[in-house]
């Protein structure tokens, strides 16, 4: 599995993003960090530490708030880096979709077997069975296109990075 980056620490005046961590255990050595050595040398909120993995939910809207310019292209590395997020967090739920997906069907198809001899428990079978195995493949699909949505989103801002 590839280390995707959950948190870092951000330069409320650049933009620059200054350091970043892919465990969840590095977290609270950033935000200290932050708090007791860097906003005390530069200033109040001149730096934030960010969580993308954060169950509150990661929030541009207020991190615009703390940036000291007006100039929202700035904060572009930083929705990078939550657009990874997402895409890396939207594949592990499109492969365990896809994965209980398959594991119902084998179930189903174990479930007909044993019950083939009986045409009315069979259709008690298939009844019960075929509406969890459709909402499995609503799922699967859902993941599929939140998956594809954020991987143009990261396209799309890599290319608008690169160009800048």
């Amino acid at each position: 599995m590839t280390d995707i980056i959950i948190a870092g620490i951000l330069n409320c005046t650049t933009g620059e993003i200054t350091e970043t961590v892919t465990k969840p255990s590095e977290k609270t050595a950033l935000r200290l960090k932050v708090r007791d050595v860097l906003n005390k040398e530069h200033g109040r909120d001149a730096f934030y530490a960010f969580e993308l993995d954060t169950s509150l939910g990661f929030s541009l809207s207020y991190i615009k708030k703390l940036m000291k310019s007006d100039d929202t292209s700035l904060i572009n590395p930083l929705r990078l880096l939550n657009a990874r997020y997402k895409t890396h967090e939207a594949a592990e739920q499109f492969e365990n979709a896809k994965a209980a997906y398959k594991l119902g069907e084998e179930t189903y198809d174990k479930c007909c077997e044993i019950f083939k001899d009986n045409p009315k428990e069979l259709e008690f079978i298939q009844n019960g069975l075929e509406e969890e195995l459709g909402d499995r493949r609503d799922t699967v699909n859902n993941c599929e296109f939140d998956l594809g949505r954020f991987q143009k989103l990261t396209h799309d801002l890599e290319n608008l990075i690169s160009e800048a």
